[in-house]
């Protein structure tokens, strides 16, 4: 589902790149300088807009708002994009995310070469957690000499 907020979005900047290309030459029939600066600041299309809004020769309001509601369109599919991502990265745990075949190879080659375990989330092995009764075993066993 994220892909294909992603791929809308990149679609509606590349038809908005179209678009900015047809205001650019909408203005340069009446000054290339002043299509130039709009091509690569944008703050001079405002200026033309306004000053030749009725004008239905150059017609540049189509190719102005055509530009402006996909820009603004990539945008929002952008942002849906970053929080589809970020609720589906915090929503990935280990303990819910069933083990699949490499994962699963992955694990048995960290059990079997490193003593640790497979962690899908990070994507690399993991020191294993004591398991409880190696822990209070390990807890109530002395290293030291024994005193009599």
């Amino acid at each position: 589902m994220g892909q294909s907020y992603i791929l809308i979005g990149v679609a509606a900047l590349l038809v908005s790149l179209v678009a900015w290309s047809w205001l650019t030459a909408s203005i340069w029939k009446i000054n290339p300088f002043g299509a130039i600066l709009t091509f690569f600041t944008g703050l001079p299309a405002f200026y033309y807009l306004v000053k030749y809004w009725n004008d239905d020769e150059l017609n540049i309001r189509t190719p102005f708002f055509t530009n402006l509601g996909l820009t603004v369109a990539g945008i929002i599919l952008g942002v849906a994009f970053a929080v589809h991502q970020a609720r589906a990265e915090r929503n990935n745990t280990d303990s819910k995310k069933p083990l699949t075949g490499s994962d699963l190879m992955l694990e048995r080659w960290c059990r079997e070469k490193n003593d640790a375990v497979y962690s899908p989330g990070l994507g690399t092995c993991v020191e294993a957690e004591p398991h409880p009764a190696n822990a209070t075993q390990k807890a109530g066993s002395n290293d030291g000499p024994k005193k009599e």
